[in-house]
């Protein structure tokens, strides 16, 4: 009796799932051709792989609200940068990439810095905030409540106290260890706008909503329009404690200086304003 109940459960649901699968539009026919060899080769657990990863599932709303911002902000823009007309031929794939993705072009006029790979290089970060005089702008994919990110946190709650208006966002699976830390509250308590990507509230129940392995991986810190800091590197020791066994994980951090920073700027108010609804497209102008 339970196997002609499974029998029939698994043979309607994969029925349902290659259904959906064939009727999506804009898909290539090899994504469909896989997905169904999937979910016939490998009982339920090729459907759950296709619940999980098969569509990029998001609230409606986030959606149009993400969309609303991007259109607002590609006219606020700096109007004046020097754009790149002869990009490289080795850069030209990735300008185009960046130019297709993300509304931007190639700037010249920038000063990239290529930082060591070091826990030292975080004290570069801490410098920055200490210098800040009107506001500091932190985005990070992981952020841990270790000795990196116990610096980076102490420093945001010393400019608040100095006037400097701080906001704050990390993913909330990514940081969940630093929103569930005292760095988190104190840093709120200094008066820092803190605000987490992405929450997840009951994992089992936004599953039926939304993919929760779609993250936000990024990794910025801009300085009052005057440098900022990116790469692949997140807020956390070399030794990164919740995967030691890989460490020390070695990342790229890098300080930019010039019109470019405006642009990562662009990315994080694109994030914040799509997160909390309130507008800061001024502050794309300079100061």
């Amino acid at each position: 009796m339970w196997a002609t109940l499974f029998f029939f459960f698994h043979t309607t649901l994969s029925l349902v799932i290659i259904a959906r699968v064939l009727l999506r539009p804009r898909v290539e026919p090899s994504v469909r051709l896989a997905w169904i060899m999937v979910v016939e080769a490998v009982p339920l657990v090729g459907i759950a792989a296709y619940l999980l990863f098969g569509e990029v599932r998001m609230k409606q709303a986030e959606v149009q609200r993400m969309a609303d911002v991007r259109d607002r902000l590609t006219g606020l823009r700096l109007a004046n940068a020097a754009w790149v007309a002869d990009v490289p031929d080795e850069a030209r794939p990735v300008a185009a990439a960046n130019a297709a993705v993300g509304g931007m072009a190639a700037l010249s006029g920038n000063r990239l810095r290529l930082l060591e790979e070091t826990d030292a290089a975080m004290d570069r970060l801490v410098d920055a905030i200490d210098r800040a005089r009107n506001h500091v702008h932190v985005l990070f994919y992981i952020w841990l409540p270790d000795v990196s990110g116990t610096k980076i946190a102490e420093a945001i709650c010393r400019a608040e106290a100095r006037g400097v208006e701080c906001r704050v966002i990390v993913d909330a699976l990514g940081s969940r260890a630093l929103v569930r830390s005292e760095l988190w509250e104190r840093m709120q308590q200094s008066g820092a706008e803190c605000v987490t990507a992405f929450p997840w509230g009951l994992p089992f129940i936004s599953l039926l909503f939304q993919r929760l392995d779609l993250r936000n991986h990024r990794k910025i810190l801009v300085v009052d329009n005057r440098i900022a800091f990116t790469g692949s590197r997140n807020c956390a020791d070399m030794a990164f404690a919740i995967k030691a066994r890989f460490a020390p994980w070695i990342d790229i951090l890098v300080s930019v200086e010039g019109p470019a920073v405006r642009q990562l700027q662009s990315v994080f108010l694109g994030d914040w304003m799509s997160y909390t609804g309130r507008d800061l497209g001024y502050m794309l102008q300079p100061i």
